[in-house]
């Protein structure tokens, strides 16, 4: 059980920052519809978090949410940290992979330079505790009045679709601003990411059905 307890927390962490990764990765349904890989990766953090759960207690899988967000952002600082290092040169072949995959953004001052994360990493952590905490509040709520996996699927739907609704419009706001994209545009990603969240969450209910069947017959 310790094992297992421990293995989700070290999942959840490894999902939210490679979610994070990714979350700029596009793929493209169609000529207009386009999602983000990061989201495929994201939606297994519910899965992992319900699992800690049941694994143990309630205040266990809330303490998760902080935990992983805590070791997300230690993990970041110490990569701005060392991407900002002036002994580390510039041309060095990994601390530029570093510097464009974690930190591609560039703030001077005098002589200091830092290499920063998109400012979205904020948003993208806030979002994270917000819909993660009513995922685990709904289920709780739900499933003490229906069965384990509908309340799952609902969990999962309302908390994923939120999460959605309030990340995408303000990370994309300086570009809607700008006139990079058009409101048609930010309508476009949503309905993609909608249709996403819909498979992604069928896929990881019946994962989750299946892990909760093999874990009954054990007991």
């Amino acid at each position: 059980m310790k094992k297992n307890i421990k293995y989700y927390d070290i999942l959840q962490f490894a999902l939210l920052l490679i979610s994070y990764m990714f979350i700029n990765k596009v793929i493209y349904l169609a000529p207009n519809l386009s999602f983000s890989i990061g989201i495929i990766i994201y939606s297994f953090t519910f899965l992992f978090l319900l699992l800690s759960y049941q694994s143990n207690n309630l205040k266990y899988a809330k303490s998760i949410i902080y935990k992983s967000l805590l070791v997300f952002s230690l993990f970041y600082i110490i990569i701005i940290l060392l991407n900002s290092i002036s002994g580390i040169p510039e041309s060095n072949l990994i601390s530029d992979s570093l510097r464009q995959i974690f930190t591609p953004y560039t703030f001077s001052f005098k002589n200091i330079v830092l290499y920063l994360p998109s400012v979205t990493i904020l948003l993208f952590m806030l979002v994270y505790f917000l819909t993660h905490y009513l995922f685990l509040a709904t289920f709780e709520a739900i499933n003490s009045n229906s069965n384990y996996l509908v309340a799952f699927i609902l969990s999962i739907m309302i908390s994923f679709i939120l999460d959605q609704i309030l990340y995408l419009p303000i990370a994309n706001l300086v570009d809607l601003f700008n006139n990079s994209i058009t409101y048609k545009d930010l309508i476009d990603m949503l309905t993609a990411h909608f249709i996403v969240v819909i498979f992604s969450s069928i896929i990881i209910s019946m994962i989750y059905l299946i892990i909760k069947e093999r874990s009954n017959k054990r007991t």
